[in-house]
């Protein structure tokens, strides 16, 4: 077995290990603990990974080392240890931004509605949907009002090449409704 989580879970077939530290030069000595530690401990690549980013605090120098097995993550802890750069490894610094950041959902059958009650009840939403609209118009065969109105003989939300400009359309509208928020 590969550890206690992976009797529970199947390891994805690739897995990230992420460093951090003040600096640098602690996360390259972080990365050289590491590898010493996991090294012939018997510890699962799965665990590993879930230790590193549920008890361990994320400090300002990270590094993720991405690889297939202990066999590439151990080579890229040892390429992050020395300094070398390594297939799989990449480092970055985490800054503090001031901005709001929107992340979107997949597709569901909730959207449907609300977007019907966002329509009708938001003046922004429906002005941002109208834009959509038109920039969507040269490039399909159906009207995206229509097919968020329920609008009889519309095309279908279940066809895939309805349904992924639709959520486009309704995530940008939404994005603009918490923008003016």
């Amino acid at each position: 077995t590969d550890g206690v989580l992976t009797e529970a879970v199947r390891a994805p077939a690739w897995l990230p290990w992420v460093v951090s530290a003040k600096s640098r030069e602690a996360v390259r000595e972080q990365a050289g603990r590491l590898a010493a530690s996991v090294r012939g401990s018997g510890a699962g690549a799965l665990d590993v990974a879930h230790s590193l980013v549920s008890t361990r605090v994320a400090m300002e120098h990270r590094s993720v080392v991405v690889g297939s097995g202990p066999e590439d993550l151990l080579a890229g802890l040892d390429a992050l240890a020395a300094g070398r750069s390594a297939p799989g490894l990449v480092d970055g610094t985490a800054t503090e931004g001031d901005g709001v950041v929107f992340v979107f959902p997949g597709q569901g059958s909730q959207w449907v509605g609300m977007a019907v009650e966002l329509l009708e009840t938001s003046p922004v939403f429906a002005q941002r949907m109208s834009a959509c609209a038109d920039a969507l118009a040269p490039h399909v065969e159906w009207s995206l009002l229509d097919v968020v109105g329920g609008v009889e003989g519309a095309a279908s939300w279940e066809r895939v090449d309805v349904v992924q400009p639709v959520l486009w359309a309704v995530m940008v509208s939404l994005a603009e409704v918490w923008r003016s928020c």
